[in-house]
C-alpha cells in the first residue's frame, strides 16, 4: 500500500437527518458493541435455522441428493458473484463520501434495472453453456434441476444490492429482520416440500428460493419510503464502472469458497461435495460474530468516514482474533459429536475436512472485518488484486491437490490461499496504524 494510491477518506461526519430514524440508529444503539450484538445475533438465529435446514436435508436428501442440492445452489450464486459488478459495495463508497442523500434516488432504480437485466443474461448464460457442453459442465445435474435453481437468481442479484443500500442509509437492524425472517421461511419451506410432501431436491430448491426472496425483499418499502427510485443510465454506468475496478475484490471470495465445491463435484462426485460443503457450513457458525463484526464496521465507515472509524476497528480486531481461535480450537474438539448429531453417520467423512479447514477461521475474521477500510478508502484495484490472487491460487491449488488428494487437497488449497490473505492485510494494517498517528484527533464517537 503506497500514500500515492489512497483515495481522500470522507470527514467524519453525523448521520444524515433527512432520512427517517432507523431502529440501528446511534439514538438507540449507542455503542458499536451493541449493534455488534444486535447484528451477531440476527445471524446467529439465521444460521440456526439454516442448520434446521442442513440437518432436515442431509437427512431426507442422503448425501447424493444434497450433493446434487448444493451443487445447483453453488452455480447460482457463481453466476450472481460474477454477474453482479460489485455495485452494491459502490453505492456504499458513494454514501460515505455524500454530504446529502441525493444519490439514493437514482442508485436505488439503476440497481433494481441491473437486477432485472443481470438476471436474464444470466438465465441466458447458463442455458448455452449447458447446451453447448452436452451437460457435462455441471455433469451430474440434470436441466430441470438447473432450471428450478434459476429461481433463486434475481434474488441473489438484489440481496447483493439491497444489503448494500440498507447498511448506507443505517437500516442495519432492517437487513437483519430480513435475514431471520427469510431463513425462519427456509426452515418451514424445507419441512413442508422435503419432509411433508416429498418433493426431494426440487423441494428443496423452491424452499430455498422462498427464502431468499423474503430475504432480500424485506428492506425495499423502507427504501422506496426514503426515496423513490429513479433510473439513470449515467449512475448505472458510473456504479458499473466502478464496480468492475473493484469486482474481484469480491470474486476472490467465492473462488475462495463455491469454487472448491464444483471442483469437487467434477473430480469427486456429488457425495463428495456434500461432505466438503458441510465441513464448510459448519465453519460459517463459528463465522458470527466476525461476519456481524464486518456489517457493523461498514455502517461506521459509512456513517463516520474511514479514518474515524479505524480505531475502534482496530480494537475489534484485537479482541475478535484470539477469541476466534479459541473458538475453532473448541470446535475441532467437538466435531466428532458435533457432526453426528446434526447430519447422522452417513456424513462421518465430514469431520476430518472440518478439523482441518478450521484453522481458517482466524485468517476469515481478518480478512472479513478489514473489507470496509479497503473499500471505505476507494482503494478498489488494489483489493481486487489481492483478493483476485488469493482466489487464484485457491483454484489452482484445488486442480492440483483435488485429483491427488481428494478433499483433504482442497482444504490445504484454501488453507495456503488465506495466508497469502493475511499478509497483504497485515500490510494494509501496518499502513493503517501509521497513517492514523499522522492525522489531528479527532472528538471520539459512539
Amino acid at each position: 500500500m503506497h500514500p500515492s494510491d489512497q483515495v481522500k477518506s470522507p470527514r467524519p461526519r453525523s448521520p444524515d437527518t433527512s432520512l427517517p430514524p432507523s431502529p440501528s440508529s446511534p439514538a438507540s444503539l449507542t455503542s458499536l458493541w451493541g449493534i455488534l450484538a444486535h447484528s451477531s445475533g440476527a445471524r446467529l438465529y439465521a444460521l440456526v435455522a439454516q442448520f434446521g435446514v442442513l440437518a432436515i436435508s442431509t437427512r431426507w436428501l442422503g448425501p447424493e441428493g444434497r450433493g446434487a442440492f448444493v451443487a445447483v445452489v453453488t452455480w447460482m450464486n457463481l453466476f450472481a458473484n460474477f454477474g453482479h459488478l460489485s455495485m452494491g459495495q459502490v453505492a456504499m463508497h458513494r454514501a460515505a463520501t455524500s454530504q446529502s442523500t441525493s444519490w439514493l434516488a437514482p442508485t436505488f432504480g439503476s440497481l433494481l434495472a441491473a437486477t432485472a437485466a443481470l438476471t436474464a443474461v444470466g438465465a441466458v448464460t447458463a442455458t448455452v453453456l449447458y447446451s453447448a457442453s452436452g451437460g457435462a459442465l455441471f455433469d451430474p445435474i440434470p436441466f430441470a434441476l438447473l432450471a428450478c435453481g434459476g429461481l433463486l437468481l434475481p434474488f441473489l442479484f438484489w440481496e447483493q444490492y439491497a444489503s448494500s443500500l440498507l447498511i448506507a442509509t443505517d437500516r442495519l437492524r432492517t437487513y437483519n429482520w430480513g435475514q431471520i425472517l427469510g431463513r425462519s421461511a427456509g426452515l418451514v419451506g424445507i419441512v413442508l416440500l422435503v419432509v411433508i410432501l416429498d418433493l426431494g431436491v426440487v423441494g428443496a430448491l423452491v424452499a430455498a428460493a422462498v427464502a431468499q426472496a423474503i430475504t432480500s425483499l424485506f428492506g425495499i418499502r423502507g427504501l422506496w419510503r426514503s426515496a423513490r427510485p429513479t433510473f439513470d443510465m449515467s449512475t448505472l454506468s458510473g456504479l458499473a464502472r466502478d464496480g468492475v475496478k473493484l469486482h474481484a475484490n469480491v470474486l476472490g471470495p467465492f473462488l475462495l469458497t463455491g469454487i472448491d465445491i464444483l471442483m469437487i463435484t467434477y473430480y469427486l462426485g456429488a457425495s463428495q461435495a456434500a461432505f466438503y460443503q458441510l465441513a464448510a457450513q459448519l465453519l460459517m457458525v463459528l463465522m458470527v460474530l466476525p461476519f456481524g463484526g464486518a456489517q457493523v464496521s461498514y455502517s461506521r465507515v459509512t456513517r463516520l468516514g474511514a479514518d474515524a472509524a479505524w480505531p475502534a476497528q482496530l480494537r475489534l480486531l484485537a479482541i475478535l482474533l484470539p477469541t476466534m481461535a479459541a473458538l475453532a480450537a473448541l470446535a475441532a474438539l467437538l466435531a466428532p459429536w458435533g457432526i453426528r448429531v446434526v447430519a447422522g453417520d452417513d456424513f462421518g467423512p465430514a469431520v476430518p475436512v472440518f478439523r482441518l479447514l478450521v484453522a481458517s477461521v482466524v485468517a476469515m475474521t481478518f480478512t472479513n472485518l478489514m473489507a470496509s477500510q479497503w473499500i471505505g478508502r476507494g482503494f478498489f484495484k488494489r483489493a481486487s488484486g489481492l483478493t483476485l490472487l488469493v482466489g487464484g491460487l485457491n483454484v489452482v491449488g484445488n486442480r492440483w491437490l483435488i485429483p491427488v488428494y481428494g478433499i483433504e487437497g482442497a482444504v490445504w488449497a484454501t488453507l495456503g490461499s488465506y495466508l497469502l490473505s493475511v499478509v497483504g492485510n497485515t500490510i494494509f494494517v501496518v499502513w493503517l496504524v501509521r497513517r492514523s498517528r499522522s492525522l489531528p484527533p479527532e472528538a471520539p464517537v459512539s
